[in-house]
């Protein structure tokens, strides 16, 4: 009977332990995500609102490109897309990501 209870109580600590170790994995891997309510992310990240996550950010370089070539290659800064990193350097713009917005 104590047995019994012994192993009871062994399988709901363990469970509960499980649930713990889950809930603080998944509170880190959440540190990563973001939506348009809440944009925030770590420095050097924006956020990404079609996969609703935080990437790398490129920076800018502090003199601002006055011409650039005509690659496709989009990127996204403030919701708005460019051709490419070159393009969004030069509207001005101090960061951005790869991809499109």
């Amino acid at each position: 009977m104590i047995k019994k209870f012994l192993n009871t109580l062994l399988v709901v600590i363990s469970v509960f332990l499980l649930i713990i170790v889950f809930g603080f994995v998944s509170s880190l891997l959440n540190k990563n995500t973001c939506s348009a309510e809440k944009p925030d992310c770590p420095e050097d990240f924006l956020c990404n609102l079609n996969k609703k996550a935080c990437v790398p950010a490129e920076k800018c370089p502090e003199q601002k490109p006055e011409v650039c070539i005509t690659l496709y290659d989009p990127v996204c800064s403030n919701g708005k897309e460019y051709s490419n990193g070159c393009f969004a350097c030069m509207a001005d713009v101090t960061s951005f990501y790869k991809g499109p917005c």
